[in-house]
């Protein structure tokens, strides 16, 4: 895919430092805990066999060449498409036109056929996109969220219970005006909390900074050594100090995270007291990172990390999802290209922003915000946003 050939070729390079870590005491113990991944048992066989589906729908986007949603192109799947998702060990590729021709196009692609099974759906997956799109940028319209959702093959409009007065029909009339006769058939809703971007606003004094956010991933920007984090948490030239050391890690030289735009993002370029290692925390000390993902597949179960929350695992349920994300001010910021996944367990706290979310030895983006007064879900920015960031991954 386009952004695959262009982009994991400059990705190289990661650490999580979020939380207060034992550090080893020993070459050995430090290579011990590097390679430990303490999860439970169900989830890690659970991980094992999401794996071979993982690999069959990254061969299909690589074929397919699909863009990322931040490109001019983009939405730019076949026009057969519906969506994709994983469930009981298979990928299901959904098709508007479930044909063999079309099946066989699409088994091709892959070394073991034998993991996709296929489903007939109604709306191509370029229509639910841009309708999305147009959903997200009509002002008349209220939502706390935007997303495709593969599994009903629909758009689905959150919205909070506020808002519950403004009646399904007045949405729909205003959505049929922009040229969508049939948007009621393309539409669900579901009352969802408003999501937070769960930082406080950064002070200095404060530890990285204290629990105020969460250090994601290191590796180095434009040459120099530095830190992935959550832009929301970021003012550009500002310092931040390491919450063990209370010294300062560095200075906030890239943000982005504003309305109406895609990815929620910083990078914070440290101090030469600080170095970088591919380590990311999990449950009960770190874990190694060696490759990462740029196209995450609806279903598959990430791992999240945050200093304020600590472990907890959930699950992939959509991409591309259009947020308004509610500030300490009363006022929404729109921010757009995120991933939402739902935590069953619970698990985010105000200070988790930034922090990484992971498969095995896989990282896939860092956590933006999300619902936390219920903890029923997050958000996360998807690696692809990390323009001129090489993360570490050796």
């Amino acid at each position: 895919m386009k952004h695959k050939k262009s982009f994991l070729g400059t990705l190289l390079a990661m650490i999580l430092v979020c939380c207060n870590v034992a550090y080893a005491s020993s070459e050995t113990e430090a290579v011990a805990l590097m390679n430990t991944f303490p999860i439970s048992e169900s989830v890690r066989l659970q991980i094992a066999k999401e794996q071979p589906a993982i690999e069959a729908y990254n061969e299909i986007m690589d074929a397919l060449d699909i863009s990322m949603p931040h490109e001019n192109d983009y939405p730019n799947y076949p026009k057969e498409y519906g969506g994709s998702y994983y469930k009981d060990e298979k990928l299901y590729i959904c098709l508007v036109e479930n044909t063999k021709e079309n099946q066989s196009k699409y088994l091709s692609f892959v070394e073991n056929p034998a993991i996709i099974e296929f489903e007939e759906v109604k709306n191509s997956y370029n229509d639910l996109c841009v309708l999305k799109e147009q959903i997200a940028s009509n002002e008349a319209v209220s939502y706390t969220s935007v997303q495709v959702n593969v599994y009903e093959n629909k758009v689905v409009v959150g919205v909070s219970e506020d808002c519950k007065s403004q009646t399904y029909a007045t949405n729909i009339s205003r959505l049929q005006a922009l040229s969508y006769s049939d948007a009621e058939s393309m539409i669900a809703y579901s009352v969802e909390p408003i999501a937070s971007s769960t930082a406080t606003e950064v002070k200095g004094g404060e530890g990285i900074n204290g629990l105020s956010f969460t250090i994601g991933i290191c590796g180095t920007y434009n040459g120099s050594n530095a830190i992935l984090t959550a832009g929301h948490a970021l003012t550009l030239n500002a310092t931040y100090k390491y919450r063990y050391t209370n010294t300062t890690l560095g200075t906030a030289v890239y943000k982005r995270y504003a309305d109406n735009q895609y990815y929620d993002i910083g990078v914070i370029q440290l101090t030469s007291n600080y170095t970088v290692s591919n380590k990311v925390l999990n449950n009960s000390n770190y874990t190694t990172i060696t490759s990462i993902v740029v196209s995450p597949l609806v279903g598959t179960t990430l791992c999240k990390y945050g200093v304020a929350s600590g472990f907890t695992t959930g699950e992939i349920s959509a991409t591309n999802v259009t947020s308004n994300y509610l500030e300490s001010d009363g006022s929404y910021t729109n921010v757009k290209g995120l991933v939402k996944v739902n935590l069953p367990n619970g698990g985010i706290a105000r200070g988790d922003s930034g922090g990484p979310l992971y498969t095995n030895h896989v990282l896939y983006g860092i956590n933006s915000g999300g619902d936390v007064t219920n903890q029923t879900y997050c958000y996360m920015t998807p690696l692809a946003a990390a323009s001129g960031f090489v993360v570490k991954t050796n």
